[in-house]
């Protein structure tokens, strides 16, 4: 035991620290530092987070969707700079479980974005998520395993650039095979 002690001591860079009858004793520093920790922990903290909200009038999208059988809209509202600031999720012919979900996940999305959470931790957690109603949901994501998995890879392909971009989206060509894309990206024939 004490030669596992001192070895963590070692590690540590304890200076002055030895062995007495009582076990390890730090030397002056490290217990000055332990005192600077302490009251440290003991000191009250506020959190400093802020929430940005959008203005009253804001500029928005509204994307409407087919996912299988099902139609549904996603409508992103807009800083001035363009980015998201609060998401909703709206599909007609669902249970009323089903619609008080998206309602509550497109407001826990919108708080997030109005905290400052990054677009991309967001999609991260809710893109692949698998429940009905799911099915083919066009020639952009061909196949959505959720209405999740399609709102946030569509969030992702507009709003996300760079590396946290969608990594890879299939887009159906002319010629009926599938071409795999970078979402930023512009193709140079027409559809």
């Amino acid at each position: 035991m004490k030669e596992k002690i001192l070895r963590i001591a070692t590690e540590l860079e304890a200076p002055g620290g030895q062995f007495q009858s009582g076990g390890f004793r730090f030397g002056p520093e490290v217990r000055e530092l332990g005192s600077q920790l302490r009251t440290l922990a003991e000191t009250p903290y506020e959190v400093t987070a802020k929430r940005t909200r959008l203005g009253v009038q804001r500029k928005g999208v509204t994307h409407k969707f087919n996912l299988g059988e099902h139609r549904g809209y996603i409508t992103v509202g807009l800083y001035p700079d363009g980015t998201p600031g609060e998401v909703f999720i709206k599909m007609a012919k669902v249970g009323s479980t089903i619609s008080g979900l998206l309602d509550a996940i497109g407001i826990l999305a919108s708080i997030l974005l109005q905290y400052g959470c990054p677009l991309s931790s967001i999609c991260d957690k809710l893109e692949r998520t698998r429940f009905e109603p799911d099915g083919y949901s066009g020639p952009e994501f061909h196949f959505a395993t959720s209405v999740l998995d399609y709102v946030f890879r569509y969030l992702r392909a507009r709003y996300c650039s760079g590396a946290n971009a969608n990594a890879v989206v299939e887009v159906e060509t002319a010629d009926n095979g599938l071409k795999s894309s970078n979402s930023d990206s512009k193709s140079g024939s027409s559809d």
